[in-house]
């Protein structure tokens, strides 16, 4: 099952991160345009470095789909070469952001029983019937979108208002088509509200945080939003950044100490800041009267 093959890799690991796969133009390193004439090939050269560097850090890998689409056939096959090239123990979230309900039964069954891979992130809006297909392999899983970070999606996301916010009506319902082990959430946010607003609702379900966090005070103030109340239940980005760097491995295991320090000290109740998160998702929870 997914989530037993994620809980083991944290626990091999000691890692909440999860590295990105994707064959972005934009982000690719110089020195891979310098070393090779053809960019797919460039594209392909540093996601096998990605992978060789980030291998022992992380606990789940996440190709995002869009990315290998963009580049047509040519990237679809190299989706297919870089999920072969993963290992075998550890998970696999497709980052598709499937929303096209007739087509969700095909997709599903390409990206399970085909790619393999291990769990595929969702856009929901099409209701249960959207997740269904996804459902029915029960030793997979389901990612849903509730939230991002964009600015003009607070116009949607946030409608009618900050104290009934659509994404939180989102959370709410997706958490009723699936056990905790098959479904979970994607939460865009850097605001550790946000965060403790969907934990409050959801306090069980695995969230996976897309939203990348440059001062370690916010590191701290997400994971003290975010955490399950066993420490655990929450999934951490490698910034791209660190990917596009010559030798990533050093500066993602040093962020992967400052995670479990920061995670301990959650634990412990050592922040005062703790306590007031906590209280602001209890009142989040009194309010929308869950």
């Amino acid at each position: 099952m997914f989530h037993t093959k994620l809980s083991a890799a944290i626990a091999r690991t000691q890692s909440l991160l999860v590295a990105g796969l994707d064959p972005n133009p934009e982000m690719l390193p110089t020195a891979y345009r310098q070393q090779h004439t053809d960019e797919l090939a460039a594209l392909a050269a540093w996601l096998y470095d990605a992978i060789a560097q980030t291998m022992g850090l992380v606990c789940a890998y996440k190709p995002s789909f869009g990315f290998y689409k963009a580049l047509g056939a040519p990237g679809l096959a190299l989706l297919t070469e870089i999920l072969a090239a993963l290992p075998a123990d550890v998970p696999v979230i497709l980052d598709a952001k499937h929303g096209d309900l007739n087509s969700s039964s095909a997709f599903a069954r390409t990206a399970f029983e085909v790619w393999g891979v291990d769990a595929v992130t969702l856009i929901p809006y099409a209701g249960q019937d959207q997740a269904a297909p996804f459902l029915v392999y029960g030793d997979k899983a389901v990612l849903a979108l509730c939230c991002t970070s964009n600015p003009a999606a607070a116009a949607i996301q946030r409608y009618p208002s900050p104290q009934m916010p659509l994404y939180l009506q989102v959370v709410r319902e997706v958490t009723a088509w699936g056990t905790p082990e098959q479904l979970g959430l994607e939460v865009g946010t850097s605001e550790p509200e946000v965060l403790a607003n969907v934990r409050a609702i959801a306090p069980e379900r695995l969230i996976l945080l897309r939203s990348l966090w440059q001062q370690p005070e916010k590191l701290t103030a997400l994971l003290e939003a975010g955490l399950a109340a066993e420490g655990g239940g929450l999934l951490l980005p490698v910034p791209q950044d660190l990917l596009a760097q010559p030798e990533p491995g050093a500066a993602i295991a040093a962020l992967n100490q400052q995670i479990n320090q920061s995670r301990q000290q959650v634990l412990r109740g050592d922040r005062p800041a703790s306590l007031g998160l906590r209280m602001f998702a209890y009142s989040t929870r009194t309010r929308i009267k869950i």
